[in-house]
């Protein structure tokens, strides 16, 4: 799977994510203090899914239709780098969890997954 870690995300979940086979780049490494425009478009132009805490990239792919491969936003009450490990390993477990074109919200709740518009893909 080939992710794309916003800078808000810790270096340890990257590790994680690529200990776990996952194609990971992380903002931090190589678009450090990018807009959150110029993150969505590198991901995307990159095939890449965005994994962020940002709610921001929710106004950009429904409210701007920006184009998207898919965002995770991850919100929780424990947001360390543990937490949020722990959010993604129950969303990587599911076959469809991380599927292009989707805007997933995972959280102590649940993963609620929610389909761009039809412009935005």
């Amino acid at each position: 799977m080939k992710l794309y870690a916003n800078e808000n995300i810790e270096a340890e979940v990257v590790a994680f994510l690529r200990d776990k086979g996952h194609d990971a780049t992380y903002a931090a490494e190589i678009q450090p203090r990018a807009s959150d425009n110029e993150v969505l478009a590198r991901a995307t132009s990159e095939g890449r899914i965005l994994i962020t805490s940002d709610k921001d990239f929710g106004e950009l792919c429904f409210r701007r239709a920006l184009p998207s491969c898919g965002v995770v936003l991850i919100r929780g009450n424990d947001l360390t780098a543990q937490g949020r490990i722990r959010l993604l390993q129950k969303l990587l477990v599911g076959d469809r969890s991380l599927e292009s074109g989707f805007f997933v919200v995972l959280s102590d709740k649940g993963i609620r997954r929610r389909p761009f518009p039809a412009g935005a893909k």
